[in-house]
């Protein structure tokens, strides 16, 4: 297992600061279609529609988009599940950070190897934090294709 520096760097940013992601194109398709979705579903009108697409087109950042996507029903994540994926990502973190440090440190002075007692932090906590991370995600990825056996079942 070769993780690199900064792929755990990347991963703390999704985690710390989701909004200043930058945006992939993929993503940005994805907004379009709930922008056109919405006006297809009468739930946002062409103008609120043209002010999107505009937006969303001028977006650089996850931030961007979210704030983009405000006037589509249910196009961004909501800021209580941005804010609530930051602070639980960053007490596991940070919290896993120092017991990795103290238990170090009591390795090295004590000159004995104790167990990793803070897995006990590390493991729990990515139960907690992977499901808000899930959720924030679900709003810039589109769902997952489909199986011929489902669309065959279905005709």
């Amino acid at each position: 297992m070769n993780v690199e520096l900064r792929d755990i760097t990347a991963l703390a940013q999704r985690l710390l600061h989701p909004d200043q992601v930058t945006l992939a194109e993929t993503e940005r398709d994805h907004a379009r279609h709930r922008v056109e979705d919405a006006v297809y579903a009468g739930s946002l009108s062409e103008e609120h529609a043209a002010t999107a697409l505009t937006r969303v087109a001028n977006a650089r950042t996850r931030g961007d988009l979210r704030r983009a996507m405000g006037v589509v029903p249910g196009g961004a994540a909501p800021s209580g599940l941005v804010n609530a994926l930051r602070g639980a990502s960053a007490v596991w973190l940070g919290g896993t950070a120092v017991q990795i440090v103290v238990w170090a440190l009591i390795t090295v002075i004590g000159l004995h190897l104790t167990e990793p007692w803070w897995l006990w932090t590390l493991i729990p906590g990515a139960f907690v934090v992977g499901p808000l991370w899930w959720l924030n995600e679900t709003h810039y990825r589109t769902a997952p294709a489909t199986t011929g056996a489902i669309d065959s079942a279905r005709g």
